[in-house]
């Protein structure tokens, strides 16, 4: 069974998140799209991404609030990817947690080459549990008991 890693791209711009999603899509990962702050918590805390690519320039709220808030109570790597191209806002944005920063307008290769180093780096030895029928896999965020699929809270996972 090939896992794929899924990478939520909060981005506004349809054309920019688009070209995103294509570039990792068609190199194997699972692409979930949010346009504004907000779209993005709620689909970091239902859909559990493996990274994050985040633009700063958000029709809700700052990037950089999601990344603050995001840093609070979560490890999830970012990338951020903006057209903000002062020095002042790298350093900012990376000191506030952000894993990579990707200027506008980029290539496809880099976005790529960034994504897997990122990957990479924040890498985790796999963690599941077999005991007496019963599985817990931490890195799907799943219980099974005998095969069968248990349904878990929020807080749960």
């Amino acid at each position: 069974m090939n896992i794929r890693n899924k990478v939520l791209v909060v981005e506004d711009e349809k054309s920019i998140s688009g070209f995103i999603r294509a570039i990792l899509s068609s190199n194997g990962y699972d692409v979930i799209i949010a346009r504004s702050g907000s779209e993005a918590f709620s689909m970091i805390s239902s859909h559990c991404p493996d990274l994050v690519v985040l633009d700063l320039g958000l029709p809700d709220m700052d990037g950089m609030d999601v990344l603050t808030q995001l840093r609070a109570w979560s490890l999830m790597p970012v990338v951020v990817v903006s057209a903000r191209t002062d020095e002042r806002e790298k350093v900012r944005a990376l000191d506030a947690g952000a894993d990579d920063y990707i200027t506008k307008p980029f290539s496809p290769r880099e976005v790529l080459a960034r994504v897997k180093a990122v990957l990479r780096r924040c890498a985790r030895p796999s963690h599941v549990l077999h005991l007496s029928g019963l599985t817990l896999d931490q890195d799907a965020h799943s219980v099974s008991c005998d095969g069968q699929r248990v349904p878990l809270t929020y807080k749960e996972i």
